[in-house]
């Protein structure tokens, strides 16, 4: 038979009077058997349901230790629960001590770590008290009185960051929870109700309660040349025909931005060419800031700032998916598939991708695909929104760290909705601003140094409306038809598949106008012939089916051919089927001319022919 119901019930966690019993035993003032029996008849109290006693009484009661003896085992636990916490005081001062001695340059990162070692060491052996970290170094030699003299004043100081201006704030004896004043914009700094420790680069860097600025903009916060609006200047990102682009600071939301100024420079003295620019730039600030999607630049804001058009927006620190390709930026090969498919038998295998060594100027089929899958869905996104982008290329792809691609440039996107403009050529975009903060601004940026090379293909505008870029542009587009439709965009893709696989656009000649010409007479050479490679003929497919110059052809919609990348990289049957013929140009009106006369010559001649022979068999 079973007394499981006799048993006492479990002891729970401990608690500190179980910690000073434990104490008590230690000490010797207590034995292990006393405190086992008073832990049994407190269980005994929980399961009969009476009040539980005090271990303490319990004990006394029986007599097993004294109330003295007791209060000593409790003093004994709080002195050690003091250690400790004056130790870990300790330890974290003495890191605190070590950054700053290391910001300053006073010591080396092998002269603390021996300083260290030899205070674990000394802690080891039971001395009390334990040397400071300063100390230590002074006793070493590797520190002199008078810098050890001066961690304490550097340890009080504390360092903050004005949430207004972004500016960095010195203040010595600050009390913790206390509101003061910066002294460049009148902004509210709250020190945190922690302890303050902060060495003025130390804080920058390490501590949770700062709000670090990178040194490049604190060495130009001052500028006012560098300020923009709210915004600080850094250095340019690329220069184009319409805009300069500014990587800046935003003190407000404490990242790097990308702050696009329009600049048309010549262009002014030409009325026509100005106002279609200011207009192409308005455009891609309002059709823009809709697309919320995180393979698309987010547009954070758009306004006019001293008779100055600016665009700000989201700043990816990565390449060109141009400049990736073209081997001038190291490349970021990622890989987010779940499936490796197998390779069918006498197929090549979709997934198979060489090494990074082995495809210089182009990038591995299924990189490729990934990619241009992910491009495409952010694509049919914006066709969903309205949003007919009509420039898509290598370089207006941008490929952050991680190696995601994020669309940007639609400054010749066509907004189908025809919404509301955001902002119009005479009035500016009216803007909230704190009450208490005023800002300099400049009416022009200066000249800042390039971070980035300006891009090496420029987009073109033909005939005064036909904007873009030739070499990526769809057929329709070159013809300036205005019946445009998601299937334009595809086309892009296309272009961009094609050179991701290939390296090269799909057609490039020797100037503008050849270039037109080959997209519009020249059937395009399939990838396989041009990489000469193991490339899989439905990837080539996929590629061929959006570029396909009767867009008739080529995929409804852009989440068509997402969906198909999406079966090629699970190792699908595709739904491209793309016969040899389907590249070449769909009949024009000149053509059905020459066909029609053909056929009537031809027509002729084999009415000549039966008369002859009629005569020649006399059957006439």
């Amino acid at each position: 038979m079973s007394h499981a119901s006799d048993s006492p019930p479990p002891v729970p966690a401990p608690t500190m009077e179980l910690r000073i019993g434990e104490a008590a035993c230690l000490v010797g003032r207590l034995r292990r058997t006393d405190l086992d029996l008073a832990l049994a008849e407190q269980a005994k109290d929980r399961a009969s349901g009476r009040p539980e006693r005090p271990l303490q009484k319990i004990l006394v009661e029986r007599g097993a230790i004294t109330e003295a003896d007791w209060q000593t085992a409790a003093a004994e636990i709080g002195r050690r629960q003091a250690e400790r916490a004056a130790a870990a005081e300790e330890a974290l001062g003495d890191n605190l001590i070590g950054r700053i001695l290391l910001h300053r340059g006073w010591v080396t990162e092998s002269q603390i770590a021996e300083a260290l070692r030899l205070q674990a060491s000394m802690a080891a052996k039971g001395q009390r008290p334990v040397p400071r970290l300063g100390t230590i170094l002074v006793e070493l030699g590797h520190l002199t009185h008078e810098q050890e003299s001066e961690i304490p004043a550097l340890m009080r100081r504390a360092v903050l960051f004005c949430p207004e201006c972004g500016r960095r704030v010195e203040l010595t004896g600050v009390e913790a929870g206390q509101s003061y004043r910066c002294t460049h914009c009148n902004g509210v700094l709250r020190a945190p109700r922690e302890t303050l420790r902060a060495d003025e680069k130390a804080a920058a860097t390490d501590l949770l309660w700062t709000h670090p600025v990178p040194r490049e903009v604190e060495a130009v916060m001052d500028d006012q040349t560098r300020r923009f609006g709210d915004y600080i200047l850094i250095d340019v990102l690329g220069r184009g025909g319409m805009a300069i682009v500014y990587r800046a600071w935003s003190p407000a939301e404490r990242r790097f931005v990308a702050l696009k100024v329009f600049d048309p420079g010549d262009k002014e003295d030409d009325a026509p060419t100005y106002e279609s620019d200011l207009k192409r730039f308005i455009r891609e600030g309002r059709t823009a800031s809709r697309l919320k999607h995180p393979h698309i630049v987010e547009v954070i804001e758009a306004g006019v700032e001293k008779d100055r058009y600016y665009i700000v927006m989201e700043y990816i620190a990565g390449a060109t998916l141009e400049g990736i390709i073209r081997g001038s930026t190291r490349p970021v090969w990622k890989s987010r598939s779940t499936q490796t498919p197998a390779p069918a038998s006498g197929r090549i295998d979709p997934a198979g991708d060489k090494g990074e060594e082995e495809h210089r100027g182009h990038l591995p089929p299924r990189r490729a695909a990934e990619l241009v899958r992910d491009i495409s869905l952010a694509v049919h996104y914006a066709h969903r929104h309205g949003v007919l982008h009509r420039d898509l290329k290598p370089q207006n792809i941008l490929l952050d760290p991680a190696g995601e691609p994020h669309i940007t440039d639609f400054g010749i996107a066509l907004d189908l909705r025809k919404r509301r403009r955001l902002f119009s050529t005479t009035d500016s975009i009216p803007r909230v601003e704190p009450p208490t903060r005023e800002i300099a601004t400049v009416s022009a940026p200066p000249d800042l140094p390039a971070k980035h090379d300006p891009p090496s293909t420029s987009s073109l505008t033909i005939d005064g409306f036909v904007v873009g870029t030739p070499a990526y542009m769809s057929p329709e587009q070159l013809r300036g038809e205005r019946d445009l439709d998601a299937r334009t965009d595809v086309y892009g893709l296309g272009a961009i598949l094609y050179e991701c696989l290939t390296g090269r656009a799909p057609f490039t000649g020797e100037d503008v106008d050849k270039t037109v010409s080959m997209v519009l007479d020249t059937p395009v050479v399939p990838p396989r012939e041009v990489v000469r490679d193991l490339l899989s003929p439905d990837l080539e497919s996929i590629c061929l089916k959006a570029l396909a110059k009767d867009r008739a052809l080529r995929y409804e919609s852009a989440l068509d051919m997402a969906q198909d990348l999406e079966r090629f990289l699970r190792g699908e049957p595709v739904m491209a089927r793309v016969p040899r013929h389907a590249q070449i140009l769909p009949p024009s009106r000149t053509d059905v001319r020459k066909t029609r006369r053909l056929f009537l010559v031809l027509a002729g001649e084999v009415l000549v022919i039966a008369a002859l022979l009629a005569k020649i068999l006399g059957w006439w």
